[in-house]
């Protein structure tokens, strides 16, 4: 009996090492398996990603029209920049999917001549390349789908088990026993003190048994897998991981294609269902009318769930457009002043320098209106000119814009002005692009547009679009005139309106357009403008002195703008639609325009010419006089700074002034330039 009190005081502390080691496994198995999880997966909100700790996403990204214009400009770069980023899995699947037959070097080979730079690594190219395949078929032959869908099960495969490989299959020897250290002099299990370290030792190797492992559980979209990490788990056990497979399709081609591709998905299982992690990415046009548009929607719902349909509107993703609703709703200033009452109207403008350059064969099918205005330009309106949202969600967003599009009365043929741009002598005409085949058309390249909101935040503002192309210069933005100051100064009264000026491209910039008083001697006034250089981050400053011009200049640094294509890929990837055309938009649009489309294109007129590089049509000037701007919409002459002399003061006032300026110039005689003050107006002294 004397010895069975230390054996059952050592078998008890056995036991609880035992429960505090396997306490400890657990701890560190969740925590170095979530570290793997990141390095692999994608943010993604919590309907995407249940509260599952050992939840895999794998993705695989299909771009149909994989070799056209589209695929090769924006759609590769962008997924090579976020790959670069970190913000793509290096374990994704790119398949590429075309009617002409490519080898898989040979459209590594294309991809690789459209991503080259030559600032980037040579490395990080062929780490992307190397995540490429191709699959050659038509886009209404469910034969080619049925190998489309053997190739991306057979990737997915790959995928998983590499992830396997690499978290839990590689076997490693068992971890040491703790080193027995000397034990001090008279110690006994019974008097209170500690055990000795040779029993810890041996208490410690007990606690390494392996546990049974638990059972696999098919889920939806993927299935589960048994996975033990020897180095964080410990030997033997074993974690459930359940593999996401999110599958996205990128719809390169054109909009009569995306039914047949819906249909054939469907048809061989590659869709599989509205709960499952299946998306698709359209491009527009979305239809040509209301008509066709509804048509259109139609064919597709009937094999997609509206959640599962990413119409993409690239404008949407560009950084000053997203930051209009930050703008608007985040600064009590401009919040105030955002009404019929302040505002006295707004322009959207999109103008281009370049000409269709090839593409006329497509743009010949649409003309400017359907190609930018009803889309790009009304979707900016849109966040312009909607109420605020109850929250930044996509259907809070999405139910405020359909509210603000279905007060927009529809467009008359009265309020529409249309340009077809004509040779300059160097620079080919509309109608001279090879590729348009009717010699006779009256497709528009260039159109404003006059809109009125019926409803009583906007009622009586004009809301102007302007799109054109081989214009006179390239820029997208937005332009709030506000009203005159009432009772104004009668000295002050012919001072230009305040502007605020949304500048989406190039030099992302906001600026107030604000009067301001010359610096000098003189009284004058100017236009000047408060910028907010939008892609510039600016820098604290380090030193507690007083900062200089120097300063000011070192204390902002270039900012990395991302793209509105990496922004858009990233967000369907992350299953956001916050930034995706729903729907309800697409028909409430096209109600606005279809009116105004129908009637010009039975009246049969001919667009006004205009030459390659110039502002737009000559008859611009008198369409724009109709709504009060003498200069045109969104021209260039219409930003520079106004100046005038301003008489100070009246009656005794202005005498007294005039008696001080003696023939030599006494006090404030003379003009500023004269004086060496900068931006002085002669004969405007006081």
């Amino acid at each position: 009996m004397a010895d069975a009190g230390p054996g059952a005081a050592e078998e008890s502390e056995v036991a609880a090492l035992r429960r505090q080691v396997e306490e400890l496994r657990q701890q560190l198995a969740s925590a170095n398996l979530r570290a793997n999880l990141s390095a692999h997966s994608i943010a993604a909100p919590p309907s995407e990603l249940p509260n599952d700790p050992f939840s895999v996403p794998l993705h695989t990204i299909v771009v149909f029209g994989a070799d056209g214009n589209l695929s090769l400009k924006k759609t590769f770069p962008a997924l090579f920049a976020l790959m670069r980023q970190r913000h793509l899995p290096a374990s994704v699947n790119l398949i590429g999917y075309a009617r002409d037959k490519f080898s898989n070097r040979e459209f590594q080979d294309l991809v690789f001549r459209a991503i080259y730079n030559v600032t980037i690594p040579q490395a990080e190219r062929t780490q992307f390349l190397s995540r490429i395949s191709f699959q050659q078929g038509q886009f209404n032959d469910a034969t080619h789908f049925a190998a489309l869908r053997k190739m991306i099960e057979e990737r997915e495969i790959e995928q998983e088990t590499s992830w396997l490989q690499q978290n839990g299959h590689v076997p490693t020897p068992p971890p040491a026993p703790l080193p027995p250290s000397p034990s001090p002099p008279n110690l006994s299990a019974s008097s209170g003190g500690t055990q000795p370290r040779s029993r810890r030792a041996k208490a410690a190797a007990a606690a390494t048994a392996s546990m049974p492992p638990q059972s696999s559980a098919d889920q939806a979209g993927g299935h589960s897998s048994d996975v033990g990490d020897p180095a964080s788990l410990g030997i033997g056990q074993r974690v459930l991981v359940n593999f996401r497979h999110i599958r996205t399709f990128y719809l390169a081609v054109p909009p009569f294609l995306y039914p047949g591709i819906a249909e054939c998905c469907q048809a061989v299982g590659l869709c599989r269902g509205p709960d499952s992690f299946d998306r698709f990415i359209l491009e527009k046009p979305f239809g040509k009318d209301t008509a066709s548009c509804i048509e259109l929607c139609a064919k597709i719902n009937r094999v997609l769930a509206e959640g599962q349909v990413y119409r993409i509107d690239h404008y949407l993703g560009k950084e000053l457009v997203m930051n209009v609703l930050v703008l608007r709703f985040a600064n009590i200033a401009f919040n105030a002043i955002w009404d019929r009452n302040h505002i006295a109207s707004v322009q959207v403008v999109c103008k281009e320098k370049i000409g269709t350059e090839g593409r006329g064969g497509y743009f010949d099918e649409y003309g400017i209106i359907r190609d930018v205005m009803q889309n790009h330009l009304l979707q900016i309106l849109a966040l312009v000119a909607m109420e605020q949202p109850l929250s930044l969600s996509a259907d809070h967003i999405r139910q405020e814009k359909v509210k603000l599009l279905d007060t927009i009365l529809p467009l008359e043929v009265d309020d529409v002005l249309v340009g077809q741009y004509v040779s300059n002598g160097r620079q080919k005409g509309y109608i001279e692009d090879p590729t348009i085949t009717n010699k006779h058309t009256n497709t528009e390249t260039y159109a404003t547009a006059v809109l009125k909101i019926n409803n009583p935040r906007w009622s009586g503002v004009p809301f102007i679009l302007k799109a054109g192309k081989a214009l006179d210069e390239s820029k997208v933005e937005v332009r709030i005139r506000f009203q005159p100051v009432p009772g104004i100064i009668p000295a002050l009264a012919d001072c230009a309106e305040n502007e605020l000026v949304i500048r989406v491209q190039p030099h992302e910039r906001i600026f107030w357009k604000i009067t301001s008083k010359v610096p000098g001697l003189d009284f004058s006034v100017e236009t000047r403008r408060m910028d907010l250089l939008y892609s510039y981050l600016e820098r604290p400053l380090t030193s507690g002195l007083p900062a200089t011009p120097a300063d000011l200049l070192s204390s902002s640094t270039k900012a990395d703008m991302p793209g509105a294509y990496d922004r858009l890929i990233l967000e369907v990837l992350r299953g956001d639609q916050t930034n995706f055309v729903h729907a309800d938009e697409l028909v409430s649009s096209w109600r606005i325009f279809s009116p105004a489309l129908h009637a010009l294109a039975t009246s049969n007129q001919k667009p006004h010419p205009y030459t390659y590089g110039s502002p737009g049509p000559l008859a611009e000037t008198q369409f724009a006089l109709r709504y009060g701007f003498p200069d045109g919409f969104g021209n260039e002459m219409d930003q520079n700074s106004h100046r005038q002399p301003i008489a100070w003061g009246t009656g005794t006032e202005k005498s007294f002034g005039s008696a001080l300026s003696g023939p030599t110039g006494g006090v404030g005689g003379g003009s500023s330039s004269s004086r060496g003050d900068p931006g002085g107006t002669p004969g405007a002294s006081w």
